[in-house]
């Protein structure tokens, strides 16, 4: 395993070839930073797996990679979802927000809160646990409850299974 000391000369070495690799891919001198640090990061989290202590550098740039993939799949994914919503006739948004209040009026404070946090604040279940001091289980199981009552509440029934 590497030590902590060879990692560090390592990561001062080879950041700057991490950056432009990530630069040569397209992306912007801030966002190329951020990719390479969160790779560099996850290179010391999993430096263990790390056989050949020479081969940290293209290891890490692989890690980079496969994170800038997986970032650009998540964002394609987040846009044909925009896209498909473009061509669905949506209520009034004055109606739309008359109902959202008027459901939400049936939910106990809490969970009210957590999903708010959600769904309009857009927070990850983690951090929604850790404001409301639950576990990311009982959070997740939490708001899948009360969308569920409020489903029931309000005349619609159970989404069919996926295929």
């Amino acid at each position: 395993m590497m030590t902590q000391n060879s990692y560090a000369a390592a990561y001062q070495n080879g950041l700057p070839s991490t950056i432009r690799l990530l630069l040569s891919k397209g992306l912007l001198i801030e966002e190329a930073e951020e990719f390479a640090q969160a790779a560099w990061v996850r290179g010391w989290e999993a430096r263990q797996q790390l056989h050949n202590n020479d081969r940290v550098v293209p290891w890490v740039n692989r890690i980079a990679i496969n994170t800038l993939c997986t970032e650009k799949c998540r964002s394609k994914r987040y846009v044909e979802l925009d896209e498909s919503r473009k061509h669905q006739t949506d209520p009034s948004p004055i109606a739309a927000k008359i109902d959202v209040e008027s459901l939400l009026n049936q939910c106990s404070e809490l969970d009210r809160s957590l999903m708010l946090h959600r769904y309009v604040g857009g927070l990850e279940m983690q951090e929604i646990a850790r404001i409301h001091g639950m576990t990311r289980i009982a959070t997740r199981v939490r708001i899948h409850r009360a969308k569920m009552a409020l489903r029931r509440y309000a005349g619609v029934g159970s989404i069919p299974m996926a295929a």
